[in-house]
């Protein structure tokens, strides 16, 4: 159902949280979705992100930065004949952001 809505707002890029993702279903979502997943997850009942290419979107990914438990995908990357640094991040709780971010 997620991939639907995504499809709909037709952007180039979509960043998801909370994916709940594992390295198992990783090419069960990637045909699914029928384009480029980029994703970082621990585990299937703990937080994990994902960066959705459109379908047709020429994108060259020069590197990749992908947290071991799930928290965040940074991307160097290029599109449109831009270079950009993309970054999606679910950062925990409150209580513990100003560690997460220090870390």
């Amino acid at each position: 159902m997620i991939y639907t809505w995504c499809k709909k707002k037709n952007a180039d890029i979509i960043f998801l949280q909370e994916t709940h993702s594992t390295k198992e279903v990783e090419n069960q979502w990637r045909n699914v979705w029928g384009a480029e997943i980029i994703m970082s997850h621990r585990s299937s009942n703990l937080p994990g992100v994902a960066v959705l290419m459109k379908k047709g979107i020429e994108v060259i990914v020069h590197s990749k930065i992908k947290d071991p438990q799930g928290r965040f995908i940074i991307l160097k990357a290029e599109f449109n004949d831009n270079l950009s640094v993309l970054i999606n991040v679910y950062a925990p709780k409150k209580q513990t952001v100003s560690n997460f971010l220090k870390h």
